[in-house]
């Protein structure tokens, strides 16, 4: 798998946590991207070892997000940014990640996703991104790679 670049910007490995719709969309537009990606169920997050990844993508229910946070923040190997998939909150869940100096943000995607077995296609697409300019850098690249396009209606600088 390789990694996609903008602007001197790289993207590197990706995790994707929860496996529902949006999480199993994400995944296999990533993998149809080219981009090293991996999926972990919100639920046996902790059962192996978190593999060493640039940007970690929550996916989950939003009453899951800042358990997951927590959980990530404690762990050894802390991400480049991570960001969350709930249109309705803002980065507030990702608090513990952001007080280890993790960029946080949101990304929210403008599509609708019917089932997890269904097939979406993700390119057309809009991201509203917002939080840390590294978070939203990655989701900037992580769209252009995905064929989607990243709206940024405000940055927020930790």
């Amino acid at each position: 798998m390789s990694s996609t670049s903008t602007s001197g910007r790289a993207l590197g490995s990706v995790l994707v946590i929860g496996a529902g719709k949006v999480g199993r969309a994400l995944y296999a537009g990533l993998r149809t991207a080219r981009i090293d990606a991996s999926l972990r169920q919100a639920r046996t997050l902790l059962a192996r070892p978190l593999p060493l990844t640039d940007l970690v993508i929550i996916a989950s229910r939003d009453g899951r997000i800042e358990e997951i946070a927590r959980l990530l923040a404690h762990g050894e190997r802390l991400p480049r940014a991570v960001v969350h998939c709930a249109g309705a909150l803002d980065v507030a869940p990702l608090s513990a990640l952001s007080a280890r100096g993790v960029a946080v943000g949101s990304m929210h995607q403008c599509l609708s996703f019917p089932s997890a077995r269904a097939r979406v296609s993700l390119a057309g697409g809009a991201l509203v991104v917002s939080g840390d300019r590294k978070a939203v850098a990655l989701v900037k690249v992580l769209a252009r790679a995905l064929g989607m396009t990243a709206i940024c209606p405000a940055s927020l600088d930790h």
